[in-house]
């Protein structure tokens, strides 16, 4: 059974979701625990534009729902679960190889 954090808002790893607001696509990175327990949340930012351009480096090509995004590790926030509460649409979550892609080019642009 799925948990759900004591706000209602249950958030995974990997979740892509659409902040209208801001106009920016973003992909959630934190862990489960930290999903759960904490208001905030640590994403990267994505995009739908020049998916064709990809840095190796520091990019990643995803799909999600039929849409190749690319993803930007470097480009690491921390948002409040309100956001995505009030202003953000599932897009959809990454698969297990484009998110293992990303955790690499995460753990290289911080050197870990």
């Amino acid at each position: 059974m799925k948990k759900i954090a004591n706000d209602g808002f249950s958030i995974e790893r990997g979740e892509v979701f659409h902040l209208k607001k801001l106009s920016l696509i973003v992909v959630v990175i934190s862990n489960k625990l930290h999903n759960l327990l904490s208001k905030y949340l640590t994403v990267v930012l994505a995009t739908e534009k020049n998916v064709d351009q990809v840095r190796e480096s520091l990019e990643v090509v995803g799909e999600v729902k039929e849409k190749k995004i690319k993803i930007v590790a470097s480009c690491l926030h921390t948002i409040n679960k309100k956001i995505l509460q009030e202003s953000g649409s599932f897009l959809g979550k990454l698969d297990d190889k484009t998110a293992e892609k990303l955790d690499d080019k995460i753990r290289s642009v911080l050197d870990l």
